[in-house]
């Protein structure tokens, strides 16, 4: 997936199977698949059922993701303007990125 959103390739079956498949396996992504799985279909352009899941999972872990995952997954949902309703990128999210950054200075 990761390499067909690098490409810009939109093979719509595969995607369809791709999406089905995150959407009923989401509960068993890593951080790092989660933040890629959110980047790739952003960059796609992939709408629909998939981002609910998806953002129930980075939520149930949000502790868990890197810097630069939660920076792929912020750029991931933003790119397809998902929203969830329980809104993980005005809260959950942004409260994770400043937990992380906390030791950040202009000096590194």
């Amino acid at each position: 997936l990761h390499s067909y959103a690098k490409l810009l390739v939109r093979d719509v079956p595969f995607l369809q199977a791709v999406t089905g498949l995150l959407s009923r396996s989401c509960d068993q992504l890593s951080p790092r698949s989660c933040s890629m799985a959110a980047y790739s279909l952003g960059r796609l352009g992939v709408r629909g059922g998939v981002w609910q899941p998806l953002a129930a999972r980075i939520r149930e872990r949000i502790e868990r993701h890197s810097p630069l995952n939660l920076a792929l997954i912020a750029h991931g949902f933003g790119k397809v303007s998902a929203r969830d309703d329980d809104g993980l990128l005005e809260g959950p999210l942004a409260d994770a990125a400043v937990d992380v950054i906390t030791g950040f200075t202009p000096k590194h």
